[in-house]
């Protein structure tokens, strides 16, 4: 966490000195400075805390199934959409914002017609093992093996 100035979420009851940045209409993580009007945790609704804050950026269902996608190799949009199952809209929406959060960046492949596609950046990559996570308890907890398997 450097340049982060944090206490322990656990210890603290999640209160924290941790100031976030934003530049997009929701309040998220800036990243390394790119992004601006700092803001303070105790800004975000409810118990200030760095979990609210990056779920203020990624909590939503596509945003975290776009960032699986994108991690597991699906770098097009259409990609993307067809990995996640997400309307195109909230697709198109999520991949914006990813990218505004500086969890994901576009790069151009393409120049007539102009097209880009979606990588991670250091951020991005940051979150594959909250992925990796979430997957163990979905694995565990939320979904049922078939039967003979």
């Amino acid at each position: 966490m450097s340049g982060w100035a944090a206490t322990g979420w656990a210890a603290t009851g999640c209160t924290s000195t941790v100031r976030i940045q934003t530049g997009a209409p929701w309040r998220g993580v800036g990243w390394k400075g790119k992004l601006s009007n700092v803001i303070v945790l105790s800004d975000l609704p409810g118990r200030p805390c760095p979990i609210a804050a990056a779920l203020e950026v990624v909590g939503d269902r596509w945003a975290l199934l776009a960032v699986r996608e994108v991690h597991l190799g699906a770098h097009r949009f259409s990609d993307i959409l067809a990995g996640t199952g997400a309307p195109r809209d909230r697709l198109a929406a999520r991949l914006k914002d990813l990218v505004a959060a500086g969890v994901l960046e576009r790069r151009p492949y393409l120049d007539a017609p102009p097209r880009s596609d979606y990588h991670l950046t250091e951020a991005g990559r940051e979150l594959v093992p909250v992925l990796d996570a979430l997957e163990a308890w979905g694995r565990r907890w939320a979904v049922e093996e078939p039967a003979g398997g």
